[in-house]
């Protein structure tokens, strides 16, 4: 379980007030869809029904508020306990009646006079085990929770399941609760699918299974829709996945409304001026993004550690060997949660470049230390001494000795951080990751590269051929290299690599990524239709040993400043990702012909309100201020930042000169300018490059 996200929105359901607060509308919160999914999950727990026909209630029981009293045990299958765990603390679990968490599948006693939450997905699987519990009288009384629509032949093959040994008493309530996908911060989440990417794009893949992909990516991003309880209208670019997603939320959620009136209500005092924009894309429009070395605290932390659902693994000592190889060692690794609703450094500092972390974590940790040693010497003091104080500084020095809880939490969060800021920086010096970070910037957003530069880095015997892969891929996506040079570039990878101590199997899926890159290029020369993406610590004695840490973030981020000097000499334009400008163009106003042409020309219009086709002059052409980014076949946490960025008008797509982050961007130009522009991110999956080069793998 993990950390607490803060306060949720209270409870009530997805009514019209529920919209504002969620969406942000006039007077309102920020987006916050993380505070509506634990609003409603703590709903659940309560045995409350899901508030403004969030879910229909099937079958009959006690009323809610007597039950919600009660002590209670809660029941889930492994996906909707990745919903809850970044959500809920096992305090505040608590704190809702649950004295008892469990899997589903795993082995269970019988608690006789307590009644049990389930909360799993509607697959038959599960329904099998909870009749199996019924049958085992394991619980006075059961309340049913699906993360998705039960299925009227689930719903019958339930019913009649129940009645065959006569168990139909002990189901107290059935929700449909639409929180299938897993919210990891204010304004992204996931829907925490396994190799989404290769699921529908392997060579040999049937279309049942492209139908079964695209399915459950509907269901996880109605669910989101749905717990946020504001109608969207939705783009995407024509044919592909994208599409396939899209008219498929679009149905779900034009029944959603029909079948119950009050689930998307319009029509009361907190009601959204504006309906947000939905944007759906497919990653084949940008294969690059994952690939990229970063060189931000969050998606280093992500590319180099064990990261998932806000927690990093961080293996005893962080030590490694001459080729960026974590060294085993007999010792557990330690966990660490990365929460931005309970860490406010990790939200500050999540999307500032590595070196600016450490300097800001330097900077924070001795001034914790400063005022926790004045305390200390204050409290030390004598009591005459104490007592000769006058009145003013008596007061003054309670306060202080107050302050001091709040203080020892946060020199905690700045201790763990410590441990995962040398962690990555090992890795980085020994990897020599901020080597990749220029070369392949410049690459993506001036699709140029010198190929000697590029050549130096992969005939560096020094440097690991994951990273060297990622490069080449990175240079073949965006350059369009001759194949000769592609020869020549691969030829010296390969030789200089041959020494390398690498599992075998793990180098034949790199190759086999690299090839699956080399097919794109090939089919895009072509024109054969191919899915070619369109590139656009702290010094001193509680440290102990940060002194290096220290310095060697200093050296990387001169590194990568002279790598902004270089990058901002050939980018006309501010770093925008793909995903992002196509995001901008899907949002901004279109009044001219032009502008309509140049939206209606790349991106299709659906409309769950309307049925069919919407005319062009039906259209909202009006700039949207909310909106949902969504990408099947996964995302990462570099696109995410860089909307997040470009929503609070860091960045800007003309009038402003390029360079990498370094914590200090002040663009303008940006239509994302605005302060109550709210973006929020989504994907079917969160990958790492090591991952989705797996995926690409799979689809050689």
């Amino acid at each position: 379980d993990a950390d607490d996200d803060g306060d949720g929105d209270g409870g009530g359901g997805v009514g019209v007030g529920g919209v504002a607060a969620a969406w942000g509308g006039a007077g309102a919160m920020q987006v916050n869809v993380r505070a509506r999914q634990l609003a409603a999950v703590e709903r659940m727990l309560r045995l409350d029904a899901p508030g403004g026909g969030r879910g229909p209630a099937r079958g009959g029981a006690e009323p809610a508020g007597l039950a919600q009293q009660q002590w209670k045990v809660l029941v889930y299958d492994a996906f909707c306990r990745d919903v809850i765990s970044p959500l809920i603390t096992v305090g505040r679990l608590r704190e809702n009646g649950v004295t008892l968490h469990m899997l589903i599948d795993a082995p269970r006693e019988s608690i006789p006079d307590v009644p049990a939450v389930y909360f799993m997905q509607p697959t038959q699987e599960n329904v099998r085990r909870f009749v199996q519990d019924c049958q085992k009288q394991l619980y006075d009384s059961a309340y049913l929770n699906f993360s998705a629509p039960l299925s009227r032949e689930l719903m019958d093959l339930l019913a009649r399941s129940l009645v065959e040994i006569n168990a139909v008493n002990v189901v107290a309530k059935v929700f449909d609760q639409y929180l299938g996908f897993v919210s990891l911060e204010p304004r992204l989440f996931t829907l925490n699918m396994r190799d989404s990417f290769a699921r529908y794009s392997q060579p040999r893949v049937d279309n049942a299974t492209v139908e079964g992909c695209m399915d459950e990516v509907c269901r996880g991003l109605t669910s989101m829709v749905a717990t946020l309880g504001a109608v969207p209208v939705i783009r995407c670019p024509p044919g592909g996945p994208a599409e396939m997603v899209a008219r498929k939320v679009c149905d779900a959620l034009r029944d959603l409304a029909e079948q119950q009136n009050s689930f998307f209500s319009s029509n009361s005092r907190g009601a959204l001026e504006q309906r947000p924009m939905l944007l759906i894309l497919d990653r084949s429009v940008d294969l690059t993004t994952p690939l990229v070395h970063t060189s931000c605290y969050q998606t280093l932390v992500d590319d180099l550690l064990e990261f998932g659902l806000n927690r990093v693994k961080i293996p005893p000592s962080a030590t490694t060997d001459g080729q960026g190889n974590v060294v085993p060692s007999s010792e557990p690794a330690k966990v660490v949660t990365l929460d931005k609703e309970s860490d406010s450094f990790w939200a500050e500092h999540a999307g500032s470049m590595i070196p600016v972390a450490v300097e800001a974590h330097q900077k924070e940790l001795q001034a914790v230390e400063e005022q926790e040693n004045a305390i200390k010497r204050h409290t030390g003091q004598d009591p005459a001494s104490l007592a000769a104080q006058n009145a003013g500084g008596t007061t003054a020095l309670l306060s202080t000795v107050q302050s001091l809880p709040a203080l020892l939490e946060k020199k905690r969060f700045l201790e763990r951080h410590l441990s995962v800021l040398k962690a990555t920086m090992a890795i980085i010096k020994a990897r020599q990751v901020h080597r990749f970070v220029e070369p392949e910037e410049g690459m993506v957003f001036s699709k140029y590269a010198e190929k000697q530069a590029v050549k130096d880095l992969v005939s560096d015997a020094a440097c690991k051929l994951e990273d060297k892969v990622r490069l080449f891929s990175v240079y073949l996506l965006t350059c369009n290299p001759s194949q000769q040079d592609s020869d020549e570039l691969e030829n010296a990878m390969m030789s200089s690599s041959a020494g390398e101590a690498i599992d075998e199997a793990d180098r034949e899926g790199l190759l086999k990524s690299l090839r699956y890159v080399k097919k794109i290029l090939s089919l895009s020369r072509f024109g054969k239709g191919g899915a070619a993406p369109e590139s656009p610590a702290h010094r001193g004695g509680a440290a102990g040993g940060a002194g290096g840490l220290w310095d060697f973030a200093s050296l990387t981020r001169t590194a990568i400043q002279n790598a902004s000097r270089q990058v901002k000499s050939i980018v006309g334009e501010a770093r925008v990702l793909t995903s992002v400008r196509m995001m901008h163009l899907a949002c901004k106003e279109a009044t001219s012909e032009a502008q309509v042409a140049e939206q209606d020309g790349q991106l299709m219009y659906l409309d769950p309100k309307v049925r069919g086709e919407v005319a062009p002059a039906a259209r909202i052409r009006s700039a949207f201020s909310r909106g949902v980014l969504f990408v099947v076949g996964g995302g990462c946490f570099a696109e995410h930042q860089n909307l997040q960025d470009f929503a609070a008008g860091r960045l800007a797509l003309s009038g402003a000169s390029a360079a990498l982050r370094l914590g200090q961007e002040t663009a303008s130009g940006s239509m994302a300018g605005n302060k109550d522009t709210q973006f929020i991110y989504g994907c079917s999956e969160l990958v790492n490059a090591r991952q989705f080069m797996r995926q690409l793998a799979q689809c050689e």
